[in-house]
């Protein structure tokens, strides 16, 4: 763990200029005195610790919280790879014929696999304890039950017709708008 500096430096500082600040204040009254009582030394002694721990403290949670960001931006990234290999397959919609059943298989099983990441994260945000409002998490969901809707209602298995197709590439962009905005809420919480 690295430790910072700053606040070691700040409470340094504070008391090298107050000390200044009294000196220069003062000076015909000072007399300078070359000895080191043992309170004067135990204060000095407690104030760094004091700074000492602050630092450790905000060092720790920071790397903690960081770690979950990593964690949890591996699991967006996760849910991106499944949307890309989805939107992929998809595109066996626009053949204009009626999907086989290994297209179909193939089709609801990289839906599922998005489905899966989708509900990873919610499992990771739940385990980070962060707030799935404050993220608004609802929209992933929607939007990933609206490609889902898209894909697999209305002529489905097919031929998808032009309105069919236009669903289907209007619920892809609000998919994969809706896990790039989680990716910048994750990394902005």
């Amino acid at each position: 763990m690295r430790w910072s500096l700053a606040p070691l430096a700040a409470v340094v500082g504070a008391i090298i200029g107050f000390l200044l600040g009294v000196l220069v204040l003062s000076w015909p009254v000072i007399k300078f005195s070359p000895s080191l009582d043992l309170g004067s030394a135990l204060e000095v002694l407690a104030i760094l610790a004091v700074a000492l721990l602050i630092d450790y403290n905000y060092n720790r949670l920071a790397s903690s919280k960081k770690e979950e960001n990593d964690l949890l931006l591996d699991l967006v990234r996760q849910a991106k790879q499944a949307f890309y290999d989805l939107k992929a397959i998809s595109d066996l919609c626009r053949s204009g014929k009626k999907l086989s059943k290994d297209q179909t298989s193939r089709l609801l099983g990289a839906s599922r696999e998005l489905s899966n990441a989708v509900r990873s994260i919610a499992l990771g945000l739940d385990e980070c304890k962060i707030r799935v409002q404050k993220l608004e998490f609802g929209k992933v969901k929607e939007a990933r039950e609206k490609l889902h809707n898209s894909l697999t209602a209305g002529p489905y298995p097919g031929p998808y017709d032009d309105a069919s197709l236009s669903a289907i590439q209007i619920a892809m962009r609000d998919m994969g708008d809706q896990l790039t905005r989680l990716g910048f809420a994750i990394c902005h919480r």
